[in-house]
């Protein structure tokens, strides 16, 4: 390939880039417009959060423990305000997809001059960005009045990040992967509320998986859910760098997998757009 031809490829992937992160943009934007309102709708996290603190609180004057599973009280209450605050943010795509294909919305996506399943990643990342952000806010606040400050680095925080940002992109992918079964199912809200409920109860979302049984421990751990909540939320609070790299691949083996089994869904499910919705 010559220069310019390599010049002119580099230009053209930077124009398609440059429109996903201006709709990453306007949805930071948009959403920082309603920002009391989003504030004031999760208030309930804070609610939760105190029961929490007074939950633990009792549990490790009632143990007489330093530690639960290798989590102190500040660790285990960081820990759970970290993961309601990933758990209060998550976009609801797979039913914004689930919309779309119903309504005929998505045939009308195919005509614009983006990739549909990009264009949405943008917008959830967005989404997500602002609800993370103002749910730690409350949540942070409340736990840090009880125990103090999070226990982190600058190392861990960089890591946690980089985590977090994958955990992301792997909820993305598997709801779009469930939003897309819309083509065939009637109706995809079960799915959705098992995947969600899933997620809750086995993903490290209300205690670590420390605290597991020892085999289901094992079989959550390698599992698409607990690299949604634990490992991004463990690398914060706790962190190891040998499992931050276990986890990091984790996280791009599932993420592929998503990403192949979305892939293989909308290319077929895009045969019927016109026959279901459009």
């Amino acid at each position: 390939m010559t220069e310019v031809g390599r010049h002119r490829q580099g230009a053209s992937w930077s124009k398609k880039i440059a429109k996903y992160v201006e709709m990453l943009r306007i949805t930071v934007l948009t959403d920082l417009a309603y920002a009391y309102d989003m504030l004031s709708r999760q208030l309930f996290l804070a609610v939760v959060m105190f029961v929490f603190v007074k939950l633990w609180s009792a549990t490790y004057r009632w143990e007489g423990a330093v530690s639960i599973g290798g989590y102190t009280m500040r660790q285990m209450l960081w820990y759970l305000a970290l993961t309601e605050s990933i758990s209060m943010s998550t976009p609801r795509t797979a039913a914004d997809i689930d919309d779309d294909v119903r309504s005929g919305s998505l045939a009308y996506s195919l005509t614009k001059p983006y990739k549909y399943p990009w264009f949405l990643y943008a917008k959830h990342m967005g989404k997500a960005l602002v609800g993370f952000s103002g749910s730690l806010i409350i949540a942070g606040a409340v736990v840090w009045i009880a125990v103090g400050p999070p226990p982190v680095t600058a190392l861990s925080c960089a890591l946690g990040l980089l985590t977090a940002l994958l955990a992301c992109t792997l909820d993305f992918w598997a709801q779009v992967a469930i939003g897309l079964s819309a083509f065939w199912i009637e109706d995809g809200s079960p799915y959705r509320l098992l995947y969600s409920r899933v997620k809750m109860l086995l993903g490290g979302m209300l205690l670590p998986l420390e605290l597991f049984p020892d085999v289901l421990r094992r079989v959550v751990a390698f599992l698409p859910v607990g690299q949604i909540y634990h490992g991004p939320v463990k690398t914060f609070v706790s962190l190891s760098l040998h499992e931050f790299v276990g986890t990091v691949a984790k996280q791009v083996l599932w993420t592929i997998v998503f990403i192949a089994l979305a892939g293989a869904v909308y290319k077929a499910g895009v045969r019927r757009v016109n026959v279901h919705g459009g």
